[in-house]
C-alpha cells in the first residue's frame, strides 16, 4: 500500500524537527486532493468563489486535474480570508 504524501510530511517533520518546509505543493497528488475534498463539509452554500461543492462536484475529476495542475504550476493562489478576532471574558 502506497503512503499517503501526508505520511511523508510527518515522518519528515519528525525524524527532523529542524527542517524547515518552504513549499509543500510538490508533496501534493490527485489521490490527497480527492481525499481532502471528501473531508470537506458540504452545504448549499456556495465558497468565495461562488462554487458549491455540489456544483464541484459534477465534474470533479476535470476539477481536480486543473486544481492539480495550478499547483503544480505554481499558478493556484489561494483566496485570502479575513481573519477576525473576537475578545473573550477571561474568568478567574
Amino acid at each position: 500500500m502506497r503512503e499517503s504524501s501526508l505520511v511523508k510530511i510527518r515522518m519528515l517533520a519528525e525524524s527532523d524537527p529542524e527542517m524547515v518546509f518552504t513549499s509543500l505543493a510538490h508533496r501534493i497528488d490527485l489521490s490527497l486532493l480527492e481525499k481532502s475534498l471528501r473531508q470537506v463539509r458540504t452545504s448549499k452554500s456556495s465558497g468565495v468563489d461562488g462554487i458549491t461543492a455540489e456544483e464541484y462536484a459534477e465534474n470533479l475529476d476535470k476539477n481536480l486535474y486543473n486544481l492539480y495542475q495550478r499547483l503544480r504550476r505554481g499558478q493556484y493562489v489561494a483566496t485570502p480570508v479575513k481573519r477576525i478576532w473576537i475578545d473573550k471574558e477571561v474568568v478567574g
